[in-house]
């Protein structure tokens, strides 16, 4: 399958998964904002011998990142075992789209301190993880 049949709606999970991994790979950036902000230039060029917790929204942000990093690994093998099974229907392709619009409002919740939302967001990502991964057996 190129690349133009991908785009055009092919029944592929290669698209979502890899703009998940793009994004996820950039969600470090706000606890880098967060460690600038409170510790400075010095701090981000150093070696990190600082270890003091960032407070507030960045102390939030690593939690955030620290728990995408956690359940990442278990969606991306969802993913690649059902692309060599084979038999994607566009309802996983929505699903895999449903779950990175879910694991980036979870940060997003977590970052700003909303719990209930931070919750229901993580929730849907994982409902999502796990309906892919039984959908192996």
């Amino acid at each position: 399958m190129n690349f133009a049949n991908i785009l055009s709606g092919g029944h592929t999970l290669y698209l979502p998964a890899a703009v998940t991994t793009i994004v996820f790979l950039l969600a470090w950036l706000p606890s880098s904002i967060a460690k600038y902000q409170q510790k400075g230039t010095k701090f981000l060029l150093g070696n990190r011998s600082d270890t003091s917790a960032l407070s507030g929204w960045g102390g939030r942000s690593i939690r955030a990142y620290e728990n995408w990093k956690s359940y990442f690994p278990g969606y991306i093998m969802a993913v690649v075992l059902l692309s060599i099974k084979g038999g994607i229907t566009p309802l996983m392709v929505n699903l895999c789209w449903a779950y990175l619009g879910a694991r980036v409002l979870h940060m997003m919740f977590y970052c700003m301190g909303n719990p209930t939302l931070r919750f229901l967001s993580f929730l849907v990502s994982m409902v999502i993880n796990f309906y892919l991964l039984f959908k192996l057996m």
